[in-house]
Formats: C-alpha cells, structure tokens, sequence
C-alpha cells in the first residue's frame, strides 16, 4: 500500500475522533546534493484558535506515518 493513502486514511480516522491535521510537502533543491529534496511537516489544528502549530517536521513520509499511527492508537 502506499505511504500517502495510508496517512490520508489515517487523518480521516483521526478528523472522525476530533483531532484536524494539515500534511504539507515542501521540495527544495539541495545543492550540497545537487537533487531536490522533500521535506514533509504535520500541523496540529487548535479547536479554539483557527492556527495550526507545527507537530512533526521530516525529510521521510514514514516517520510522520509512524507519528499518526502513535497518535490513532492512543485515542483508541
């Protein structure tokens, strides 16, 4: 399965139980590198004010998968 479906998944399970999160990517050239990097950022929705706060910030989309799966399975 794909890693994007399945944070997609996840943040419709997580909206369900009253938890709003943003997932952002970002893609910059790195010219130590000389390629175009992806960055991936997970915002946190406050329910009294209409900001988000950055949660988690990663150049890989399993650690923020990982980060949500954490965050389903302690609602439960």
């Amino acid at each position: 399965m794909n890693i994007n479906s399945s944070i997609n998944k996840i943040l419709i399970l997580l909206s369900y139980k009253g938890k709003i999160y943003k997932y952002n990517t970002f893609k910059f050239y790195s010219e130590n590198n000389c390629r175009y990097s992806t960055k991936y950022q997970l915002l946190e929705k406050h329910n009294k004010l209409d900001k988000y706060n950055i949660v988690k910030e990663s150049y890989s989309n399993r650690d923020i998968l990982e980060y949500l799966m954490k965050e389903y399975k302690g609602m439960s």
